[in-house]
This record gives structure tokens, sequence and C-alpha cells, in this order.
């Protein structure tokens, strides 16, 4: 209903904002990411926005990034997790970082996030890395013999978890470091090589 907000900050609080869009007051669920990089009260700024409705309940969630609102929606797709949990989630570990665990199989980084026990850890990194899979069951031609690697494979899967397309996250992954790198130190470098383009 909702694809995004445009509108003047009047309020902000630990995990929501007040947007004024033309004289209407829109109170929006954040996460501590989006809160802390907004802006300031009286600014301009545009959230990114996901309305929820279960019976009597309608909230209206709100992300600063594109990154941050794809996971949102993996993670409410998760049997046990409701939008709560998920802005707790994404408050905690941001969503490269939250990719990373994933896609690794970091089991310790979910435990770290407060209400997230090994079980929940275990069906998060099962349900939403098979999710991420399916999404990428295509391999390009151009890429596959990259992608043979544990590595590179597991990177760009991150990437694409994160709401990238096949080819910029197949090209920023290829071109961001090497197949002696980890993991994490691909995803860091090809986030920021695309940082650098977008500017």
């Amino acid at each position: 209903m909702y694809a995004f907000l445009k509108g003047i900050i009047e309020e902000k609080n630990n995990d929501c904002v007040m947007l004024d869009v033309n004289g209407v007051g829109y109170l929006i669920l954040t996460t501590r990411f989006t809160i802390d990089n907004i802006g300031d009260i009286g600014h301009s700024v545009k959230i990114l926005t996901y309305l929820y409705i279960r019976e009597d309940i309608m909230s209206l969630y709100g992300f600063l990034t594109k990154e941050e609102k794809n996971m949102f929606e993996k993670l409410i797709s998760v049997s046990g997790i409701g939008p709560k949990g998920a802005m707790g989630i994404l408050s905690t570990l941001n969503a490269a970082q939250l990719a990373i665990a994933i896609v690794t199989s970091n089991i310790s980084s979910l435990i770290g996030v407060p209400g997230i026990g090994r079980k929940t850890a275990q069906r998060l990194v099962l349900e939403l890395k098979e999710k991420i899979m399916k999404e990428d069951s295509s391999l390009s031609s151009d890429s596959s013999m990259y992608v043979k690697n544990d590595s590179i494979s597991e990177a760009i899967h991150a990437l694409i978890a994160l709401g990238y397309g096949r080819d910029e996250a197949d090209n920023a992954v290829i071109t961001a470091g090497t197949d002696k790198d980890s993991v994490e130190e691909l995803i860091k470098k090809a986030l920021r090589n695309m940082d650098k383009l977008r500017k």
C-alpha cells in the first residue's frame, strides 16, 4: 500500500520516528540503524515502508535502505519471527552483518542478538539460506567459473540477500578480492566498491 513516505522529521525516539507528510503525521517503527542515520528533526527524508496488517493490528515499519527492507521481509517470512522480532534483530546486526552471518552459518553471531536462542538461530540460517539459494538458482555463464569457490559463492549470495541484482553482485565480488579472501572480507570489499561507484 505504501512503498515509501517522504516528509519532515517531527520526532525521533529509540524505535520510531514521526514523519510529517504534507500535514499528516505518520508514526513509523524503525531500527536503530535507521534512527542513527536518518538525520535530525526538521530535515526532509525519504523512508521505505512496509505496512503490516493482522486482525486488529496495523503498523507501519520504515527503513532507510532497500537492503534493510529486503532483509526485514525475509526475516518475517521465517516461522516464529514477527515484525517486532525482525526489527530487534536488525537493530543489533545491520543488514550486511546479518547476511554475512546467515550465509556463513555463523550461529554464534545470531545468538548474540537479544531474544534469539540457538534453535531460532539455526532456523534462521536454514530457512533464509535456502531462500537465497532458490533466488539464485541460475548462474550466468560469465560467473560460473568463479562461483565454484565457496567463499566467492557465499559472498555473492549474501549480496543478493541484501537486494542487489545477480550481475551487480557477481561483478562486485569478483572484482573486490581474490579466492584467498574470507567471505567476510569479500563482502566488505564488495560493499565498499559499490558505495564508491554510487557516489
